[in-house]
């Protein structure tokens, strides 16, 4: 289907032909550790790119929200995984706080 595509318009196959409820499902396997970068800096753009892709297909209307519902939670449970433990280094356990606890200057990156 993509050569015959290619044919007629070589520009922006893939989008022509990739619709956005297809690219949501597979995300949380690209974050998987098979798909996942090797080096710090490059994993960190790894999974913050696609985290920030996942939300602009959801914010944006371009995917089915209700259909899609279970790849969006694998997808940001495997996103929580690796910003919760950065590769190599421990991270202390933070107590959660409600919603309404005022911010204090620990709380800020």
């Amino acid at each position: 289907m993509l050569q015959i595509e290619q044919c007629f318009e070589p520009k922006d196959t893939f989008a022509r032909l990739l619709p956005a409820d297809f690219l949501l499902p597979p995300m949380h396997d690209f974050l998987s550790p098979e798909w996942l970068l090797d080096h710090g800096t490059d994993r960190l753009v790894q999974v913050n790119h696609s985290y920030r892709l996942v939300c602009w297909l959801c914010s944006s209307g371009l995917v089915n929200l209700r259909a899609l519902r279970p790849s969006i939670i694998q997808f940001m449970i495997r996103h929580e995984e690796l910003a919760a433990r950065p590769r190599g280094r421990k991270v202390p356990q933070r107590l959660l706080q409600p919603a309404d606890a005022p911010i204090t200057r620990e709380d800020l990156p």
